[in-house]
């Protein structure tokens, strides 16, 4: 969500309306999953208000706003549920799968890939979910005896898969290769963007957690970002001086 706004608008609008959109598209799918669920627009109301605007949720999304973009895990969840559902709501068990029941698989596929595009940490959260919900659902009511079901499952994944192979491809080449998972960007890159950090003063002490005074040495590793393409540079709020 931040890329197109940020073209559109710039740095600071960008930012700014990326944090709206986040905390009020989010209150609204969140509204979409309970009011499913419930039948109750009081629910529905009072979870979308709470699953956006909670203080733990604001006080993150603020300084992050790309962690605002959480409302793909219920759109996920309602597309899924819905999906199963309509399925589930025909009485001919050897029904192949309709159109519109395919079209709320694939949303859900691709709800499911945005929220690993935001951060693999909710994506994970709601593929264990989603993991206990189907099969459970399906023993349960019986899903697993129908065509359409299997049929569903079939286009949820292979709509998946393909949008979450760039997310998934750098962590499988981390763990076979035995190198953590999450460490930064430099964890997705390949081993010699350590030696670009230890080279620039820089970029190592940020990396040694230590503060940088403003020296020779710092305005000559600004002038080698700067003259390699670097045109940002994202720092957390202790890391600078008073």
């Amino acid at each position: 969500m931040w890329l197109p706004l940020w073209r559109l608008f710039g740095v600071y609008a960008g930012f700014n309306v990326s944090l709206l959109l986040g905390l009020l598209v989010s209150a609204y799918t969140a509204y979409l999953l309970v009011r499913h669920l419930t039948d109750s627009r009081v629910a529905a109301w009072v979870g979308g208000v709470y699953f956006a605007f909670n203080p733990v949720h604001i006080s993150r999304v603020i300084p992050k706003p790309n962690t605002g973009n959480i409302q793909w895990l219920p759109l996920f969840m309602v597309a899924l549920v819905v999906g199963l559902h309509q399925i589930a709501a025909s009485s001919d068990s050897r029904r192949s799968l309709s159109r519109r029941d395919a079209m709320a698989m694939a949303l859900a596929a691709v709800a499911l890939a945005l929220n690993a595009y935001v951060s693999v940490k909710p994506w994970m959260q709601v593929v264990l979910l989603g993991a206990l919900y189907v099969p459970l659902a399906a023993l349960l009511g019986g899903w697993w005896r129908r065509v359409a079901f299997w049929q569903g499952l079939g286009v949820f994944v292979l709509v998946s898969l393909p949008l979450l192979l760039p997310v998934l491809a750098p962590i499988y080449y981390q763990t076979i290769h035995r190198r953590p998972i999450v460490e930064g960007v430099v964890a997705r890159v390949p081993a010699g963007a350590r030696d670009y950090i230890d080279s620039n003063a820089l970029l190592r002490a940020w990396e040694d957690q230590k503060r940088l005074v403003c020296t020779h040495d710092l305005e000559q590793a600004i002038g080698d970002l700067r003259a390699d393409g670097f045109e940002y540079i994202v720092v957390h709020k202790q890391q600078i001086l008073e």
